[in-house]
């Protein structure tokens, strides 16, 4: 399958460990936490219009340190 990223969209993001609530306005981003063995795991939940935006997320969490798990885009017409 091939990522076509390049129009709007919702992403869910994973991320180790806990993202604080306040960066969820900033990011424009549902956050949701779940506790794993290895420790918290968040999830970031959103539209966003581009895959430019998606990768200014992505910049901007490797920035603050969090080490990204996953990243799935869902087209606008369902799960991919």
């Amino acid at each position: 399958m091939r990522l076509v990223a390049d129009r709007d969209a919702t992403y869910v993001i994973q991320i180790r460990g806990k993202v604080e609530p306040h960066w969820q306005a900033e990011l424009q981003m549902q956050l949701t936490y779940a506790e794993t063995e290895s420790g918290t795991i968040t999830t970031l939940t959103g539209y966003l219009p581009d895959q430019a935006a998606m990768l200014g997320v992505l910049n901007r969490l490797a920035m603050w340190g969090y080490q990204i798990v996953q990243v799935r885009y869902l087209p606008p017409n369902g799960p991919s």
